[in-house]
Order: C-alpha cells, then structure tokens, then sequence
C-alpha cells in the first residue's frame, strides 16, 4: 500500500490518538474487603434507610479511626439491618478502604 505523505501522516495521529484513548480505559474492580481495615463500632442507630442500604449511627470514637460522631454509613449486611430500627443500640464492624467506608456484622445490642 503505497500512501501520500500527508495521508500517512493522518494515519500515524489516528493511531496515536485510539492508542492513547485504550491506555486511559480501565476497567474498575470492586475493592475487596480483605484489604479493608477492621474497626469494631457501638452505637445508637438514628436512622436507617433500607432501600439506600445506610445506616446513620452516632457512635464514640473508633480509636485509630475516627473521632466520636454521628455518621450514615452504608450497609454491606442486608440481614443485620432487618433486624435493627431507629433508636437501636448495635456493635458492628466498621470496614475502611480507601475512601470506601461501610458496615458488616450489625447486631442489635439488649
């Protein structure tokens, strides 16, 4: 194939601009809560959303993590929140990944 200077010159930006744009393309993996750190949490539920899957807790502090506070957390543990409502005491864990910060293991407190 024999092409004109400007011609390969076209080709040449073309395939520099479709090589550029698949190297910025990544795909997004889920992070993996084995990296999370782990914090226990008690606190008081003020308000729960089970469509939202949140959960807002007024908490103390979390040594290592956070100072006392309250937060809306969201849930990764569909079960433990069926079984909690407003007003609630709970312990749960606390999971900490990057900017990603949920709950597992509610159970409600006596």
């Amino acid at each position: 194939m024999n092409l004109s200077p400007s011609r390969t010159s076209t080709v040449v930006t073309l395939f520099l601009i479709a090589t550029l744009a698949f190297a910025g393309c990544k795909s997004e993996k889920p992070r993996s809560t084995a990296a999370a750190r782990s914090y226990d949490l008690t606190g008081k539920v003020i308000a729960l959303d089970q469509n939202a899957h949140t959960i807002t807790v007024e908490h103390g502090p979390i040594p290592g993590a956070m100072d006392a506070m309250t937060m809306e957390y969201a849930s990764r543990d569909n079960q433990g929140m069926a079984k909690i409502a407003a007003g609630d005491k709970i312990r749960a864990t606390l999971k900490m990944d990057g900017e990603s910060v949920w709950l597992e293991k509610i159970q409600k407190l006596p």
